[in-house]
């Protein structure tokens, strides 16, 4: 009996919100953006390019080196920037592509896939490896180097009220073994955001000190620090400023790669993830709205799948999509308001 007052008024309230929909609103769809994981993008538009493709992208024909250099991602400057949209990056028009409106700039890379789940596990990882090798976190070796570089993220963390990153900095999460390029292995996107803001802290305070280092990590944090605090349209100023600050770690990070092939070490790799950042960065400032680019990142729309996937586990097959659409709905009127 206690509980079906409440039952009641969840019910109550749906109609409500429902009523509200039927009598009182008209609603227009209009398409703005298609986002989600490169694999989604990948199977949804039909693409001939990909990250496991020699053309690695749908926005551009840049290559992975094989039509040159001219045209490879890792040219900051090169032939492929003068292809941006020419053509459709597949060979059968896909069914979204035939929405009115639709233009293939629409889909949109992300900086959670990109960065966070992307290249900047790749150049963290090889971030942190140098330090350790470098003698930053003391000088008893690996171990002893890592476990206090632990205890120095979870202290920055706690002091400025960030979430904790429990898996504890070791050769396993950072996949530091003979053979293989470094990589970030932690299990949640924003602690890797964490990871990003320590190291800046170290930048800034003289702890890193090879300066092209210094600079690459001060920089990435200053640009994706600068579109995640910027309005949904960046002012001239910030997007200004968002550019150099991208540009400049573009060129850092390529110079870093470029020193550690010639120097034959398995640091900083570069993979096609790295040439969607730079798009992103390039959105920044080309995009005549100046739309901040961090409204396509899709944080909220995973957390969105994660909590409809644990009402999946309990909801009748036959019910699933009426109750989640429901439940989307009940918060919906909140946000047209």
């Amino acid at each position: 009996m206690t509980h079906q007052p409440r039952r009641q008024s969840s019910q109550l309230t749906f109609n409500h919100y429902t009523s509200l929909f039927t009598y009182k609103y008209k609603a227009h769809a209009f398409v703005m953006c298609v986002k989600g994981d490169w694999a989604f993008l990948r199977s949804a538009f039909l693409m001939t390019s990909g990250w496991s493709s020699e053309a690695v992208c749908w926005m551009c024909s840049a290559t992975k080196g094989s039509a040159g250099p001219e045209m490879a991602m890792t040219n900051l400057s090169g032939d492929w920037l003068d292809t941006m949209f020419e053509q459709d990056p597949w060979l059968t028009p896909p069914a979204l592509s035939l929405l009115q409106g639709f233009h293939i700039k629409m889909v949109a890379p992300d900086t959670l896939h990109c960065w966070h789940i992307g290249h900047g596990r790749d150049f963290l990882a090889s971030v942190i490896v140098h330090l350790a090798e470098a003698g930053a976190f003391g000088d008893g070796g690996v171990p002893l180097a890592l476990k206090e570089a632990t205890r120095s993220l979870r202290a920055y963390a706690k002091a400025h009220k960030l979430q904790q990153v429990k898996v504890p900095l070791s050769r396993e999460s950072l996949e530091w073994h003979a053979g293989v390029y470094p990589h970030l292995n932690i299990s949640k996107a924003c602690q890797v955001g964490v990871v990003h803001k320590w190291l800046a802290h170290l930048a800034e305070t003289g702890l890193i000190a090879d300066s092209l280092i210094a600079t690459a990590v001060w920089s990435s944090h200053m640009f994706l620090d600068t579109v995640v605090g910027g309005s949904n349209f960046l002012t001239q100023e910030a997007a200004s400023r968002a550019h150099a600050f991208g540009m400049l770690y573009l060129l850092s990070a390529v110079r870093l790669s470029t020193t550690a092939l010639e120097a034959r070490q398995l640091r900083w790799f570069i993979r096609p993830k790295f040439h969607m950042f730079h798009h992103i960065v390039l959105g920044v400032q080309h995009r005549a709205s100046k739309r901040n680019p961090h409204l396509d990142a899709v944080w909220m729309d995973e957390d969105f799948v994660g909590k409809a996937m644990k009402l999946l586990r309990i909801i009748h097959p036959a019910q699933r999509s009426t109750r989640i659409l429901q439940r989307y709905l009940v918060g919906l009127p909140g946000k047209l308001c």
